[in-house]
């Protein structure tokens, strides 16, 4: 009852996905049994197109070339949207195996304040469909979890991204995010040393080069690959931060900083990571900050 509106945005989210015969709730939170009945409805569609009575009756309906023994252009293009709709289908219902260990291991912890958006959902089953790679689906379901329990959460435009983001930007996004600070609703890396009177400056000892920087704005993960210098007034209070999933403060008082920011889609994916802090970058930012700077000792 106190989580009434997570739990109706995930059987919504979910029926919307991969049919009504997942809606019971007991069903959703059962992994293995999810991947029996996975199996056996993926099983069934591809037993359609496999299964000899299936295919005599759709030669009946698309006569056989007797020469080649193949099927007609029709009967090849309604066997191959069978394929294909097996295919999706079994991608589907394998992000929800995720979603279901995403829920055992994170459950969420206080109710959805609105409706999870039916628009929403068809783009990101648009996007999940097309995924096979293992190392996507378990990073789709904390999406879905996410977006179940705060609505909003996760921007259309988001998605958009996710779907043009090949694995080798994947690798270079995750390196950049290892540098990052998210402060409300801020998310940048600050830049220990550009060149003077420019806005760039290397970060090769920290694994991120030039053309990684144009990579991850081209890719709309990243405003720019130049910094911006933000001036901070005299007088604010330490802030709590996020610095690469390590919970900190910085005090931003008359700080000059030169800062590469995230656009909202590269701030909503890294938060979705699972972080750790470059040493070597971590030693750079302390040397700048100093005081400004508090993280627990020895990180």
């Amino acid at each position: 009852e106190k989580l009434s509106v997570v739990f109706n945005n995930l059987i919504k989210a979910i029926s919307r996905g991969v049919g009504s015969f997942y809606e019971p709730i007991g069903r959703v939170v059962a992994a293995k049994a999810d991947r029996a009945v996975a199996n056996e409805r993926a099983g069934a569609i591809i037993d359609i197109i496999q299964n000899v009575a299936e295919i005599t009756a759709l030669q009946k309906q698309f006569p056989v070339d007797q020469d080649s023994l193949k099927l007609t252009h029709a009967g090849r293009g309604l066997l191959f949207l069978l394929e294909d709709a097996a295919r999706k289908q079994e991608n589907r219902e394998n992000i929800i195996e995720e979603v279901a260990i995403e829920l055992k291991n994170s459950p969420p912890e206080r109710d959805a304040a609105t409706q999870i958006e039916a628009d929403w959902l068809t783009q990101f089953w648009n996007l999940a469909e097309n995924i096979s790679r293992e190392e996507v689906k378990s990073f789709l379901a904390r999406i879905l979890c996410k977006e179940v329990s705060r609505p909003g959460a996760i921007s259309p435009l988001t998605l958009r991204v996710l779907s043009t983001i090949t694995p080798r930007v994947a690798q270079i996004f995750e390196r950049f995010c290892r540098l990052s600070i998210c402060e409300g609703n801020d998310v940048f890396v600050i830049h220990p040393n550009v060149f003077a009177f420019q806005n760039i400056g290397p970060l090769d000892a920290y694994g991120v080069s030039y053309d990684d920087l144009y990579e991850l704005e081209s890719y709309g993960l990243l405003r720019s690959a130049e910094t911006i210098m933000l001036n901070y007034e005299k007088g604010q209070n330490s802030a709590p931060i996020d610095y690469a999933g390590m919970a900190g403060t910085l005090n931003f008082s008359e700080q000059q900083l030169h800062q590469l920011r995230f656009t909202r889609a590269g701030a909503e994916l890294r938060g979705l990571l699972s972080l750790s802090p470059i040493p070597e970058y971590t030693a750079a930012l302390r040397l700048k900050l100093k005081f400004a700077l508090e993280l627990p000792e020895n990180k």
